[in-house]
């Protein structure tokens, strides 16, 4: 089940406190084709730089890929690093997939919420 929502017809209040919640950040698992085993780390929008960023501690970006560079968010488990990882306890509402990248090949950066 996907929710899509018209931003403009948000009150602007409504507006500055999802800004805000990006922001700050919230606590996902992030699942890696590279890695055998899901880890936690916080998944925030960086503002300024126009930027997805995840990191394990608050001073130490581990990675981020530009906004610009995404070219689909596929909602569920529509990956194979849910595959590999065995993703059996998230649900499927809760996870996602952003397809990002400028070559032909995109990068893939799949999370589940909670």
């Amino acid at each position: 089940m996907s929710t899509t929502v018209n931003v403009d017809s948000l009150a602007e209040y409504e507006k500055s406190q999802i800004k805000r919640a990006l922001e700050l950040g919230t606590v996902m698992t992030v699942f890696s084709f590279r890695k055998s085993t899901p880890e936690r780390r916080t998944v925030q929008v960086i503002m300024e730089t126009r930027q997805v960023a995840w990191s394990k501690t608050a001073d130490k970006i581990e990675g981020f890929l530009d906004i610009m560079e995404i070219k689909e968010i596929r909602p569920g488990k529509n990956s194979k690093d849910f595959e590999r990882a065995k993703a059996v306890r998230q649900k499927e509402d809760c996870c996602f997939t952003i397809l990002y990248g400028t070559q032909f090949v995109l990068s893939t950066l799949s999370l589940a919420v909670g």
